[in-house]
This record gives C-alpha cells, structure tokens and sequence, in this order.
C-alpha cells in the first residue's frame, strides 16, 4: 500500500512528492540522520517544509471532519500557506482537544485522515491525567 492509495490523493488532486526515507539510526560516522534535508540552504530547507507542509495541510482538510471545521472556523484553507509566517493563521491543537475529540466520535475521534479499516494498531497512553489518547499505526506506517 502507498500513501497515494491509503488517502485516495488523485481523488483530491494532492501529489506526493518523492519521499526520502528516514533513517532509523544515525550512522555512526557522521552528524547527520538526512544530510541532504539536513544541509540544505535555508531558501531551499524552508521550500521543501512549505511544500510538505502544505501536503500535511490538505490531507487535513480534506479527510478529516474535525480539520476543516478548525479551518473554516479560522477562515483558512490549505492553500493559503505560503510562507512559514503563515502557520500562525492556522488553527493548532493540543492534547485535552485531542482527548475530547476521541471520547466525541469513537473509536479513533475525528482528526484521523484514514479509515479505520487501515489501521492496523492501536496503542495508548497511560491515561495518567484520566483519559488514554490514542494512536495509530497504519501498514505503510508500521515497521515489519
């Protein structure tokens, strides 16, 4: 499974772009985890987080109902990320909106942007402050 088929993107007209996988260790002989990302120009560092960014933003948008009513609320749309001064237009979240989000509409809440039926784990805070927020691993995700 790719990403283009979990979030059904040419439903949506969003386009992935290539993705450099993370590494999960640091290599030993060097400083670097992604010494391409990592030492790239700042003009070029902050293009390629807008461009993520704005990936990140439409999936929001557009599979999570919880998401684009944050964004209308706040009268923004994901194409309205231009530069990084821009986030600060956007609505942000925090832990008690995620817990409430998820005892609103269970199992997962409603600022998913999958079907339940791709995930394939679930695990769980301790629920130390009283209620366990969840997360989620979905195939593409998880490591096998």
């Amino acid at each position: 499974m790719t990403v283009n088929d979990l979030y059904h993107l040419d439903r949506i007209k969003i386009e992935i772009p290539p993705h450099v996988e993370p590494r999960a260790h640091r290599p030993a002989s060097s400083p670097y985890w992604d010494k391409p990302i990592e030492t790239l120009p700042r003009r070029e560092l902050e293009a390629y987080q807008i461009r993520y960014l704005s990936i990140m933003l439409a999936l929001a948008y557009h599979k999570s109902d919880y998401y684009r009513g944050a964004f209308d609320a706040a009268r923004v749309k994901p194409g309205d990320l231009i530069g990084l001064e821009d986030l600060r237009r956007f609505p942000f979240t925090h832990k008690q909106i995620e817990r409430d989000r998820q005892l609103a509409k269970p199992l997962l809440g409603d600022m998913v942007t999958v079907e339940e039926r791709d995930v394939v784990f679930v695990s769980a805070s301790s629920g130390s402050t009283g209620v366990p927020t969840l997360r989620i691993w979905l195939k593409i995700t998880s490591r096998n």
